[in-house]
């Protein structure tokens, strides 16, 4: 694609929005990050980030609010203003193992509430991490892969290799 300046962007990254933002989240030493530190993780590593073209955050905050993986912390006192923490919800680790990143399948919902009639959504109880996130652990195993099919990407810059 081009850009308003007639000029060629850079190339998306190979990886799905749940990977690239699971992947800034899992950089973190506390496993949690504010929307900007995310765009700004992106914006370091892929060059596609770093262009004119701003439509990608839109992307981001799309995928952080509709999958269920990811866990929008409540402000602590003395945090005014914006800077919720994103963290990965520990009950979607396994998600992640299978190296698909996907929530689940197209049409599931649809085809879940047709099969069963009864309604597509249900109430969950809210986790218990949620008022008290856990203390940061080690990387999954899978997140090596993860990191180092990024360090593949001809637009990853070595300085993070």
């Amino acid at each position: 694609k081009k850009n308003n300046s007639g000029q060629r962007r850079q190339e998306k990254p190979p990886f799905s929005y749940i990977a690239l933002i699971y992947m800034a989240i899992q950089s973190s030493p506390a496993k949690r990050m504010t929307l900007n530190e995310i765009y700004t993780f992106l914006q370091q590593r892929f060059p596609f980030f770093r262009g004119s073209y701003q439509g990608w955050k839109n992307s981001v905050r799309h995928n952080l609010s509709l999958n269920q993986c990811f866990v929008k912390l409540p402000k602590g006192l003395g945090r005014p203003g914006k800077g919720h923490f994103w963290i990965i919800d520990p009950a979607s680790e396994l998600m992640f193992e299978d190296g698909s990143y996907r929530r689940r399948a197209r049409g599931f919902r649809r085809k879940l509430g047709h099969q069963t009639g009864r309604s597509q959504f249900q109430v969950l109880p809210t986790p218990s991490y949620y008022n008290n996130p856990p203390a940061a652990l080690p990387p999954p195993q899978h997140y090596d892969n993860l990191v180092s099919q990024a360090q593949d990407y001809p637009g990853y810059p070595q300085q993070y290799a």
